[in-house]
């Protein structure tokens, strides 16, 4: 659908569950990957040892429209290009401290969304 003919309530609907909801969880868990790591590391520097693994992985789902915007799915598009941005950010930050990031961009996968744009 064309994004003016969209409902707001539609609009607010993906933005929560894509943005803000991967930006909350996101904020829940990785405080206590980031604490895990710093706490190896120093146990392995007290005793000694090396090959101090890495401790967290944050795995996201973005979507090929993300990279390749998608028109009659303008805040969908946007919103899965915002997750593998975010994403990549987020793994240059905390790659230092033990913490992977990375974002799936599988390609269109049949859904009540994509139904909906190609029935006529």
């Amino acid at each position: 659908m064309y994004f003016v003919d969209s409902e707001t309530s539609e609009t607010s609907d993906i933005i929560a569950v894509n943005v803000d909801a991967t930006v909350r969880i996101t904020r829940m868990v990785l405080p206590g990957m980031v604490k895990r790591y710093a706490l190896v590391l120093t146990r392995a520097i007290a005793f000694h040892s090396s090959g101090v693994r890495k401790n967290g992985l944050i795995l996201n789902i973005g979507s090929f429209s993300g990279i390749v915007p998608s028109p009659m799915l303008a805040t969908y598009s946007g919103t899965k290009a915002f997750i593998d941005t975010f994403s990549t950010a987020l793994a240059e930050e905390v790659g230092n401290h033990g913490v992977t990031v990375q974002c799936i961009n599988p390609y269109f996968v049949v859904s009540g969304i994509t139904a909906a744009r190609y029935q006529h």
